[in-house]
This record gives structure tokens, sequence and C-alpha cells, in this order.
């Protein structure tokens, strides 16, 4: 539920391409061009803009053009990391480009298999790896690809120790949940990876105590939660538990999200007419999460309430 306020006025809250010239065809009324298209003239109407590329005229109508720019370096850079046997491994790495980057992973020059269960690539671009094996040690690498091109990271190397699995082992989370601020209709990452043994079993609750629901919700590999499409609803606490099989034995960790929603006018003020000397009383709603700060505003100016005007909180001026 979004915050209602009074107000009028104002609501605040926080591949190359070459272009070809063309010319007027001999014996016409210059309604019709000549272009050269790799050697070749063809016919078009005055006015056309022809768009080319390495390979051509584009054939496609419905191909659109949209600008891109190369991506910057990477801004996080995966580290390298030493896992045990049967035990969890994570990389992380973030970078920015337009249109935005996809992500995805190779270790030794060759792409991650994501279709094994033990591999979770999340949109954020975490690859996790659970239930690790000697022969998931290696050199891995991130891989983003746009329009624009493709970047490789630095290479991180995973070593993996054996172990004796069967001994007991605490549950412990080895990266949480972070505190997110997000705008409404956004996707909602929430990270949770445990370790132990046995298995830990991974679950999640709001720390005010109402249930998260069911829609839009999607467990990622063994405990990550995304919430899609979010509102003012989900903002909240959200709390990780790794728990021991069969005891009450467990682990939390807890970040916040917060959910943004932009102002809106849910009753504008209307135009209304008054003989001289009688009142007129404006009334304006707007809603927005955080609250909308406020401002009337006359022929452009800041009205500032005083003498005979009023502002009053029932959202009339």
């Amino acid at each position: 539920m979004t915050e209602a306020a009074a107000v009028v006025g104002v609501v605040e809250n926080t591949s190359p391409a070459e272009y070809s010239l063309s010319k007027p065809a001999r014996g016409s009324d210059a309604k019709a061009h000549l272009v050269d298209v790799g050697g070749h003239l063809i016919t078009v109407p005055a006015g056309t803009l022809i768009l080319f590329s390495s390979s051509g005229i584009n054939p496609d109508p419905n191909t659109s053009t949209h600008p891109s720019t190369p991506m910057a370096d990477f801004h996080v850079q995966p580290d390298s990391v030493r896992g045990e046997e049967a035990g969890v491994a994570r990389f992380q790495c973030q970078v920015h480009g337009l249109p935005e980057p996809l992500i995805s992973w190779e270790k030794d020059g060759r792409p991650v298999n994501t279709e094994d269960e033990r591999y979770t690539l999340l949109p954020t671009g975490v690859l996790q790896i659970t239930g690790l094996g000697l022969d998931d040690a290696g050199r891995y690498c991130c891989v983003a690809h746009n329009s624009a091109g493709v970047k490789h990271s630095t290479e991180a190397r995973l070593t993996v120790s054996g172990s004796q699995s069967s001994v007991y082992k605490e549950p412990v989370i080895l990266v949480g949940p972070e505190n997110l601020t997000l705008t409404v209709h956004q996707t909602a990452i929430l990270e949770c990876v445990a370790t132990g043994y046995p298995k830990p079993i991974v679950s999640w609750s709001r720390l005010d105590g109402r249930p998260i629901g069911v829609e839009g919700i999607q467990v990622l590999g063994t405990g990550n939660l995304m919430i899609s499409d979010v509102g003012v609803q989900h903002s909240g606490v959200y709390v990780c538990a790794a728990n021991k099989p069969g005891t009450r034995v467990r682990r939390t960790a807890q970040g916040h999200l917060v959910v943004q929603a932009p102002a809106e006018f849910v009753q504008p003020p209307q135009s209304i007419a008054r003989p001289v000397g009688t009142t007129a009383i404006f009334s304006c709603q707007a809603q927005g999460h955080p609250r909308p700060q406020l401002t009337w505003l006359k022929n452009g100016q800041i009205l500032e309430p005083g003498g005979h005007v009023k502002l009053r909180n029932n959202n009339r001026f």
C-alpha cells in the first residue's frame, strides 16, 4: 500500500553502420531517388533513410537499431577460492554496458554446463557450485556479451581439497542476502549459500512474521530467493535460515528489501470558477513510496500559505 498525500503541480520522490546519400533519379520529378547499394543502383522514394551494415542493406524493416556503447571494464572481478569436497564454491562478477550484458561462465576455456543442477547462475552474474568434486577444480572466467561486443574477466582459480565428508560440521551461511533498494516491477535476488554436514536445509521467512507468499516467488539453486515484479508490499526484512536436519540447530542471516514506487496523482485538482470575494477550494491526492513531498504552485511559482491562502491537512487548498 502506497502512502497518500495532498499535492498540486509538483510531486517529487527520491554494429557500425553507414548512411548513404541519394540523388534524384534521371528523368524523375524528384519523388524518387537512386541509391548506390554495393555497386547497384536502386530506386527509392524521396526522403527515405537507408541504413547500411557491413553485409549491405538491412532487409528486415522490423529490425530496431538501438544505440550501444562499449562495455566498461569489470568493476567486480571473480576471486580465487578454496573449497572442500562436497562443499560449496561461489564466483561473482559485475560489468555495465548498453544494452545490459548477458553473463556466462567458462571453466578452463570451455562454457560451464549450467544444465548440471550443481551449477547455479543467478541473474546478478553470480555462479554457485554445490556438491564440489575434485573435477570442479580449475580456472573460471566470467564472460559478458551484448551487441557491442564480448569481454572476458580475469581468471579465478578454484582449488578443491579432499575431506572426510561424514564428519559432522555445524551449518554455516557463507553468503547471506544483501540489503536492496529497488523500484516496483523490478526483480529481487536474495542470495543464501550454506554449507555443513549433514547438508543444511535452507528456508526463508520475513522478520515481521508475514507470509512471503508464492506468487512471483521462485527458489533458484539450493536456497536463493527470487521475487519477480516486486511491489511495495514486498518491502521488509527477509531471513535466510540454514537448519541442521532433524534438529533445532540453525544459523540465520537477513537482508532488508526496500521497494520504492514513483509518485503519481490519485486525484488531480480540477479547474473551478468562483465569484469575487468567495472561497475557492482545490483538492488533490497523490501516492508513492516513500511518501511524496508536496508543493503547491500558482502560475508556475511556488505558493506559500499565508494571508487569504491556507493549506489544510485534509488535502484541500
